[in-house]
C-alpha cells in the first residue's frame, strides 16, 4: 500500500556534479531540465522515396539548473566555471538527479559550463540559471 502514496516533494531530490551537493539554495520552481539533442531514431530518404531507420548512439544533452541567488553552491559553481574557462586542468564532472518518488534516475556524464549564468538585479534575491551540456543524458532505472 505504502508504493500507492508515494508524493513527490523537490526537497526530497538529490542533486549532485563532481561530488558537489547541489541541493542547498534550489530554486523554487523549475530547478532542473534535461533535454536531449538528438532523436533516438534517424531516418535517411532517398530521391525515389526509399526510407532507412538508424539508431542514432548520439547521447548529447543540455541541463539546465536554477539556483537561489544566495546559494553557497553558485560560487562553488562559478570557481569551476572560471577554472574551465581559463584553460586550467580539464574537469568534466558528471551529473546526477536522485528523486526517491521516481524509478528513474537521471544522470549526464562528462558534463562542460556552456556558458556564465545570466547577471540580473531586482528588488529580489532571484535565481541563477547554470547550462550544462553533457556527452551521455540518460534516465537509468534506481531498482
Amino acid at each position: 500500500m505504502a508504493e500507492l502514496l508515494k508524493e513527490y516533494a523537490l526537497v526530497n531530490c538529490d542533486f549532485t556534479m563532481g561530488g558537489i551537493s547541489m541541493n542547498s539554495g534550489v530554486g523554487a520552481d523549475a530547478v532542473f531540465t534535461a533535454t536531449r539533442e538528438f532523436d533516438m531514431i534517424t531516418t535517411e530518404s532517398n530521391a525515389n522515396g526509399d526510407n532507412a531507420n538508424s539508431r542514432n548512439v548520439n547521447k548529447l544533452g543540455t541541463i539546465e539548473f536554477t539556483l537561489m541567488k544566495n546559494s553557497t553552491v553558485n560560487q562553488q559553481l562559478l570557481t569551476l566555471y572560471l577554472a574551465q574557462e581559463a584553460g586550467g586542468i580539464p574537469f568534466y564532472p558528471s551529473f546526477s538527479v536522485r528523486d526517491p518518488s521516481d524509478p528513474m534516475m537521471c544522470t549526464a556524464v562528462q558534463c562542460w559550463f556552456v556558458k556564465q549564468p545570466d547577471i540580473s538585479k531586482g528588488n529580489s534575491a532571484g535565481e541563477q540559471t547554470w547550462m550544462l551540456k553533457s556527452h551521455a543524458l540518460q534516465l537509468l532505472p534506481t531498482v
